[in-house]
């Protein structure tokens, strides 16, 4: 009695066993990270103002642009926020071996500090891993 017992109770955890194996995580890749509302905007704000003291240029917040969040890596937001400037055509950088293309010279940043670093210069001082850089990429694409 006491092995029929033992060999059903075997036999229950190997069937929940297996049907653990059918769930699966979706890959970093899958899933489409969320920003809160506070932290986009002040992002926004921020590079308005990076863009406006590198280019001298004259652009506000309620101009035209989009914005894409890639997600946090080591505490970091990565985002793409493009501003349509006319006359712009196609860039693309290459970072870890991997090509990022854009439709216009604005590039993926990690802001960091009140500042926002290129791909490749938050690799170099330790703000990414090649790691993100790969879910990065498959989330651009």
């Amino acid at each position: 009695m006491a092995k029929k017992i033992v060999s059903l109770g075997i036999a229950l955890i190997m069937v929940f066993s297996l049907g653990a194996c059918d769930r699966t995580e979706p890959s970093p890749c899958e899933t489409r990270p969320q920003i809160c509302p506070q932290l986009e905007n002040h992002i926004i704000e921020s590079f308005v103002d990076y863009f406006n003291a590198q280019s001298g240029g004259s652009f506000s917040v309620n101009g035209t642009l989009a914005f894409r969040y890639y997600g946090t890596f080591n505490g970091n937001p990565v985002v793409l926020i493009r501003l349509m400037v006319p006359g712009i055509t196609f860039s693309s950088e290459t970072i870890a071996g991997i090509t990022f293309t854009y439709p216009d010279r604005f590039q993926i940043r990690v802001f960091y500090n009140h500042n926002f670093y290129r791909l490749q210069r938050a690799l170099d001082q330790g703000l990414l891993t090649v790691e993100d850089i790969e879910v990065i990429r498959c989330r651009h694409f």
